[in-house]
């Protein structure tokens, strides 16, 4: 009977103090989390791969958490929608930005030239409304004086528009 109790702890050892320090506090051959004492304890908590939180309160959440690295929840998982500026998967990656997403059409398609921003954003040297993409571009427009179209589109036609202001032609 002796041997049974050295197996099974002595019954007045009391509970596991410490619950992450690898080491069988209270000698009943049960370590940290194997423990009974500790098993309701967040530190010991499995993480939950499919359901949202951070269950074992390592500050790591679902496929985040390297406790899910091999759950197969995990590994189809990816980013579910690749435009809608969402961190699907929470892997710290936002739509195109995600590996996820690198044979998404929408993130293929070559960057295109923002005409109003001072910068070249499609990388052929041309830089906003110098960029034959910006051709057209309400940004890029001029007002042509003298033809009775509204070129620049701003709602202001010829010398009623301010850009004109200087023009001979409308300071008679």
């Amino acid at each position: 009977m002796l041997g049974v109790a050295m197996l099974v702890g002595c019954p007045n050892a009391g509970p596991e103090t410490a619950c992450s320090d690898g080491l069988d506090n209270d000698k009943n051959g049960a370590i940290d989390c194997n423990d009974v004492s500790c098993q309701n304890l967040a530190i010991c908590a499995a993480e939950d791969c499919t359901v949202v939180g951070d269950e074992d309160g390592d500050g790591q959440a679902d496929c985040n958490d390297s406790d899910c690295s091999q759950d197969e929840a995990c590994q189809a998982a990816g980013e579910a929608n690749c435009t809608n500026a969402i961190d699907d998967d929470e892997d710290g990656d936002t739509d195109c930005d995600d590996t996820d997403c690198a044979a998404d059409a929408i993130c293929q398609a070559p960057p295109q030239e923002n005409c109003s921003n001072g910068i070249d954003d499609d990388n052929n040297t041309a830089i906003d409304c110098d960029d034959p993409f910006c051709t057209g571009s309400p940004f890029c427009a001029v007002e042509l004086c003298d033809d009775f179209i509204d070129n620049d589109f701003d709602s202001m036609i010829d010398c009623a528009d301010p850009d004109c202001a200087g023009v001979p032609i409308c300071q008679q």
